[in-house]
């Protein structure tokens, strides 16, 4: 059984430090809302909608490891993640900083 929410982590193997890390979980598909911060349980989720689907969030990657292609390696991982959850699921949605300054990295990223 595939959990319903996944950290996923990108580890130096010579130091132990975490590069990089992403979320994917599964959240009700409203459009108009972005999943909370904090994990829903299962019977939660299908009270706010009887519809599901993937959704990716907090890519994040150490500034000192950036374009390494730690990002794109951290979305593949959770584009992958997402289709061993089911294959009901039409698309996957994507948490991004839309902020002009402080989204730029995460916007060039997708």
């Amino acid at each position: 059984v595939i959990p319903d929410h996944n950290v996923l982590v990108v580890e130096s193997q010579s130091s132990g430090e975490i590069l990089g890390m992403a979320e994917v979980s599964v959240q009700p598909a409203v459009a108009t809302r972005t999943a909370p911060p904090f994990v829903l349980p299962n019977f939660v989720k299908s009270i706010v909608s009887a519809k599901q689907q993937p959704y990716i969030s907090n890519v994040l990657v150490r500034p000192s490891c950036r374009n390494l292609g730690l990002g794109k390696l951290l979305m593949a991982a959770c584009e992958g993640r997402a289709k061993s959850m089911g294959s009901d699921y039409q698309s996957v949605t994507l948490h991004v900083d839309a902020n002009i300054s402080t989204g730029s990295a995460a916007q060039r990223l997708y």
